[in-house]
């Protein structure tokens, strides 16, 4: 549980989750996404920033021109104020641009704290994967 002082609003969670896929889909500069100095994001399990194998923080990774993806069918289902949990589903749709960007819908869970994105868990299928990678059975 965050204290009441570094908590946002239902409102707030969902506008910087948006915002994120905003930047995803580069139609705002990745500058206005409010990231935490140590954000972290975990992708498929495996850290993609701020990690010893993946130097670099949460909004670095949108230095590069090819990190776009157009984000359609965005939907915000669950959000814990008290926690400054927000989860996030979005349809990443390859851009014309970048055809060899798989695209995919990936869910996305946000943990917010003072206003800034702290940590981002992607989930998704993707890249010809088969499988999630995540578990046995259906839908694994």
């Amino acid at each position: 549980m965050l204290p009441v002082e570094e908590r946002s609003t239902l409102k707030e969670l969902f506008d910087i989750a948006n915002k994120y896929f905003d930047a995803v889909s580069q139609k705002v500069d990745y500058h206005l996404v409010p990231w935490h100095p140590e954000c972290q994001r975990i992708e498929l399990g495996t850290f993609t920033v701020n990690a010893e194998r993946a130097p670099g923080s949460c909004g670095g990774e949108f230095q590069r021109p090819n990190v776009k993806w157009n984000v359609s069918n965005r939907r915000f289902y669950i959000a814990d104020v008290e926690r400054g949990v927000v989860m996030a589903i979005g349809n990443f749709m390859t851009p014309p641009e970048y055809p060899t960007n798989n695209g995919s819908v990936v869910f996305e869970t946000f943990k917010v704290q003072d206003g800034l994105i702290r940590h981002i868990h992607a989930f998704f299928r993707g890249n010809g994967q088969l499988h999630s990678g995540w578990g046995e059975g259906p839908g694994a």
